[in-house]
């Protein structure tokens, strides 16, 4: 009893009766095999389609201006107005509810419009040109318009989704620039607001961190180890040295430790002899009228100390004049050949000093030592020379006490190097030495942090300035492009996707349509078969 289907599932009833299921791109071969249509469609197409939709087009044109259904008729045809097998059975239809319907003695319809749509009713049914016009349109929508619809719509989807990606990459690498701009001000400690602005007040800074430098170097009352470490570092010079002085030790260390970051003017001011002559003063060299009458000087020197006679008493005072800061007009002039007006001079073209005899000269022990010089108002920690020099100096004497804390650690193993140590020097243990070493290491790394490096290079050179001003622009100018860019990608992208939307759109209607003519189709089967004939629209 297997396989007996139960009665009521649709197989009991004959074969005649059984709906019957097409699939549209197969409707043409299904046609053709039951003889509803001719082996050779070319000719239908051709003799008998063509005329049924010339017909048609004829009618169209003589009955639209005066019959209202026929002109919508027409209108709903679209673009060129081609009545198709739907339009030309739809509109009859609607002729026939609103047209008398009187037939003549021979069974013609007496109403003339009804008449010439009959005939196109009938043209389109010899050799079922009607059954081949439908399906000729069902296979052209659902084997080819449609699935090419589709293929547009996924590469354009596609094309949407990568320019949509292009695009958040765009926004992420605008992202990471504006974050390296951050980061960037961060790291110079500014707002971003108006970068050359900020970066040229950055070196105000500078003033804060010297003075916190000389605190360093100063120390605290309770502490203060890089002076104890200047005192080693000089008793052991002076002891290995004697015919040196403490002073010439160290000497920019010692002049920070005991002034600080001084100007260059205080420091003049602090340094300058004990008495100054005005040139109204009644001290005033025997200087003549008539510039032939002056004695040539023999030679430019930085001061020149005179007295009135060898045998003078030592407590007469002495004249120093100190002609370094005299503007020589000429180089080719001599000093006896320049001719010295002091009452037009002003006293701060040149000085004369005049000091007691027993005082020493500061420009008789400054002969073998390095002069720097500045602007009044710069303190000598701006000054990159006298900088300089100090962090040479620094590092001279941590390696100094590295060496000490090495041979320390080593004279009680031999006797010959204890020998060698001068017996005059200060008892500091190797932890002493240690606690000065760390004291002087922490003041170098401060003073040369990077930090401390890029402000000096903002203080002293306008093309650093610009240089790292350009690193801003350059990543505002990235940002920038990038946020152009992934606007103008969103903008493809959204247009592209309303392209699939209106391909989808498209298609949509044509599945439609496909489906209006399928229906189409089936009217016309089922009349001609008398059995249900459903027609798939894939």
């Amino acid at each position: 009893m297997a396989g007996i289907q139960a009665v009521g599932s649709g197989y009991d009833r004959p074969e005649a009766v059984m709906p019957v299921d097409v699939q549209s791109s197969a409707l043409l071969s299904w046609l053709t095999d039951r003889d509803l249509l001719p082996t050779q469609l070319q000719q239908v197409r051709s003799n008998h389609l063509e005329k049924a939709r010339k017909m048609a087009a004829d009618a169209a044109t003589k009955w639209s201006p005066t019959n209202a259904l026929v002109a919508k008729a027409v209108a709903d045809a679209g673009p060129g107005g081609v009545l198709m097998w739907p339009h030309c059975i739809s509109l009859w239809e609607s002729l026939l509810q609103t047209e008398s319907t009187a037939k003549t003695f021979f069974g013609k319809y007496s109403n003339p419009i009804l008449a010439e749509w009959n005939d196109v009713i009938t043209a389109y049914q010899q050799k079922g040109a009607h059954l081949l016009e439908l399906a000729d349109e069902l296979v052209s929508i659902t084997k080819y318009d449609v699935p090419a619809m589709r293929k547009e719509i996924s590469v354009l989807q596609k094309e949407a989704s990568h320019f949509q990606e292009l695009s958040n990459q765009s926004k992420a690498n605008a992202n990471k620039h504006r974050q390296q701009y951050k980061q960037l001000c961060s790291r110079y400690r500014i707002e971003g607001k108006n970068v050359r602005k900020e970066l040229k007040s950055m070196p105000l800074e500078l003033s804060e961190i010297f003075a916190k430098f000389t605190r360093i170097i100063q120390g605290t009352e309770k502490s203060k180890k890089i002076e104890q470490a200047i005192s080693y570092y000089q008793s052991f010079s002076a002891l290995t040295n004697p015919s040196g002085t403490r002073e010439d030790d160290l000497p920019l260390l010692s002049h920070i430790l005991k002034y600080g970051n001084e100007t260059f003017k205080s420091k003049r001011e602090r340094e300058s002899p004990a008495t100054a002559i005005e040139p109204n003063s009644a001290i005033t060299p025997n200087l003549a009228t008539n510039p032939a009458d002056v004695e040539p000087v023999p030679a430019l020197t930085t001061a020149m100390t005179t007295s009135t006679s060898s045998t003078t008493s030592t407590s007469a005072p002495s004249i120093s004049i100190d002609w370094s800061c005299l503007e020589v007009p000429d180089e080719g002039l001599t000093p006896a050949e320049l001719s010295l007006d002091l009452e037009d001079t002003s006293p701060s073209n040149f000085e004369i000093e005049v000091v007691e005899s027993d005082t020493e000269l500061s420009s008789a022990t400054e002969g073998n030592q390095t002069k720097f010089q500045g602007k009044d108002d710069e303190t000598l920690l701006m000054n990159s020379s006298f900088r300089n020099a100090l962090l040479c100096e620094l590092e001279e004497l941590c390696e100094f006490l590295l060496i000490r804390k090495r041979d320390i650690g080593v004279q009680s193993h031999s006797s010959n190097l204890l020998e060698m140590v001068p017996k005059d020097l200060p008892s500091n243990t190797v932890s002493d030495i240690s606690k000065f070493t760390d004291c002087v290491k922490e003041a170098l790394d401060f003073i040369q942090s990077p930090r401390v490096y890029e402000l000096l290079q903002l203080w002293e050179s306008p093309n650093y300035v610009e240089r790292i001003a350009c690193q801003f622009d350059t990543l505002t100018s990235q940002a920038l492009t990038c946020d152009n860019t992934a606007k103008s990608l969103t903008t493809k992208s959204e247009s592209t996707r309303k392209q699939a939307e209106a391909v989808e759109s498209k298609a949509r209607e044509s599945l439609g349509h496909a489906k209006h003519l399928a229906g189409h189709m089936q009217k016309a089967l089922e009349s001609m078969l008398h059995r249900q004939v459903t027609v798939l629209v894939g």
